[in-house]
Formats: structure tokens, C-alpha cells, sequence
């Protein structure tokens, strides 16, 4: 029985570091593969940011759109300068700050 059990623990040390093993050269691919790719992942997630940027834009603009309900939105003051804002900039806060302008000169 000892031997049994003697046997066992050795067969279980031997799976167990075969685990390890299995675990570190899975490790060492990933490692690997960042190192490949990582750029082009970084340049994914740029682009990612800038159309979640223009989708912002755009939910910006259907929301002036639909709360001034304007017929002429190019005559009325500040538009122009959030339609510069949202054709140039990159970032949705920008845009935030344009359209609250663009907002509080509405109902001037």
C-alpha cells in the first residue's frame, strides 16, 4: 500500500509540473504574440476611440437638433462655432462644451 501511495504522489508531481510547464510556455506565446501585435492592437483601439468619438458628435447633434427644433439652425448664434467644434475635434468633452454654448446662446 505504501508503495501505492508512493507511486501516486510521483505521478501527481510529474502531471502537476507538467501543468506548470503547459501553463509557462502558454504564457510565453501570449507574451510573444502582445509583443507582435500590440501595435496594431494600439492602433485598433485609437480608431475605436475616434469613432466612438464621432458617434458621441453625432448624438450631440441629433440632440440639438431635436430639442431647439431650429428651421434654419445656421442662422441661429453659436452654431457655427459647435459646427466647427464638431467637424475638428477629437474629443466628445469638446464637443460637451460646444453644444452647451451652442445651448445657452439659444435661449439668448
Amino acid at each position: 500500500q505504501e508503495e501505492l501511495r508512493i507511486e501516486r504522489e510521483a505521478h501527481e508531481a510529474v502531471e502537476a509540473e507538467q501543468r506548470r510547464a503547459a501553463e509557462e510556455e502558454h504564457i510565453a506565446r501570449v507574451a510573444a504574440e502582445l509583443e507582435i501585435h500590440g501595435p496594431s492592437y494600439a492602433s485598433e483601439a485609437a480608431e475605436l476611440r475616434k469613432e466612438r468619438a464621432a458617434f458621441e458628435a453625432d448624438k450631440l447633434w441629433n440632440r440639438y437638433i431635436t430639442d431647439t427644433v431650429l428651421p434654419d439652425p445656421t442662422d441661429q448664434p453659436g452654431v457655427r462655432s459647435y459646427l466647427y467644434a464638431w467637424e475638428t475635434s477629437p474629443t466628445s468633452s469638446d464637443l460637451e462644451k460646444a453644444f452647451d454654448e451652442l445651448q445657452e446662446a439659444a435661449t439668448l
